[in-house]
């Protein structure tokens, strides 16, 4: 079975397109069946699979976004469809604000460490792209929350 890929932009070919077809799936194979048992064994849907459920959420959010003119409110409204997106990818909330390069507070939803205690995922929150459709990697930190 071909890995299905709708939705998945390959950005300035990261990724050749051999490797897309030919390779990418059995890579993940060993990923996907941990996955499945996981998920038996703890009787909850897979990552797949949850993200899966939240399709018409995501949707129904979008749509509800429209109408917001200011960005407090946006964060705001997006926050309760985020945190299912985070949790559905395995990542929990955990609001805070660590010092990033020259010393710039950067409010975090939530971390990664690594064994020494190093951060080695930041999740930052980015306004969806309602308001003035840009590249989220773009936009710039608020100073304030």
């Amino acid at each position: 079975m071909a890995l299905d890929l709708t939705g998945i932009i390959n950005e300035n070919e990261y990724y050749t397109d051999h490797y897309l077809r030919e390779i990418l799936e059995g890579d993940l194979k060993d990923l996907f069946s941990q996955w499945r048992t996981q998920a038996e064994e703890e009787d909850r849907p897979s990552p797949d699979q949850a993200l899966r459920a939240l399709a018409q959420r995501y949707f129904s959010t979008k749509a509800s976004l429209e109408r917001i003119r200011t960005l407090p409110e946006l964060l705001e409204a997006q926050r309760p469809f985020v945190e299912e997106l985070l949790s559905a990818l395995g990542y929990a909330i955990h609001p805070a604000t660590r010092m990033g390069q020259s010393d710039v507070a950067l409010p975090i939803l939530g971390e990664i460490t690594k064994p020494s205690g190093a951060p080695r995922l930041w999740i930052l929150e980015a306004a969806t792209s309602v308001l003035e459709p840009e590249d989220p990697l773009q936009q710039e930190v608020l100073k304030e929350r």
